[in-house]
């Protein structure tokens, strides 16, 4: 697997906003909960902070490819924690992932949602056609199965696919 951490972001809880967009970070302490200092409203008060969506990884293919279709999207307006640099194909439901100290678990897809609205450029006139776009291409979630801490840049170890 060639992959590394190509950015780290996160979005600290603010009254009446959602977890998009999010900034960039340089590192990141991983607990069970997900990055530090990231909150996501939805996984909160809809998926009871369900563990097996603590952590969202997505393709930089995805972001070069809605900027072909004419959309200003930049790293971190999808709600991704780490986008991936290089070749994303083994990640899959069940693949166990290392990056530094940190083990993760990938759970499930992430699919497009009606949240993505929080974007200024996506709203009730283009919204099905944003999401259609991202289709099966949104990323994938992952339980942390061990905490520690991330950087931007670290290479990212396959341990094991299911």
């Amino acid at each position: 697997m060639h992959l590394k951490v190509l950015a780290i972001n996160i979005k600290p809880r603010k009254e009446n906003e959602r977890g998009i967009p999010k900034e960039s970070t340089d590192y990141a302490t991983v607990t069970k909960q997900g990055l530090e200092n990231d909150f996501n409203r939805y996984r909160w008060e809809r998926k009871e902070n369900t563990p097996d969506q603590a952590i969202l990884f997505l393709h930089q293919s995805t972001i070069r490819f809605l900027k072909e279709k004419g959309w200003p999207v930049e790293i971190g307006h999808l709600g991704e924690n780490i986008p991936l640099d290089g070749e994303p194909s083994q990640l899959k439901e069940g693949t166990q992932i290392r990056i530094g100290n940190v083990t993760l678990q990938i759970t499930k897809r992430c699919y497009p949602c009606n949240n993505l609205k929080a974007l200024p450029y996506v709203d009730d006139n283009n919204i099905e056609e944003f999401k259609r776009l991202l289709y099966d291409k949104r990323g994938w979630y992952a339980r942390v199965l061990e905490e520690g801490v991330i950087q931007v840049g670290s290479p990212i170890e396959l341990i094991s696919s299911e």
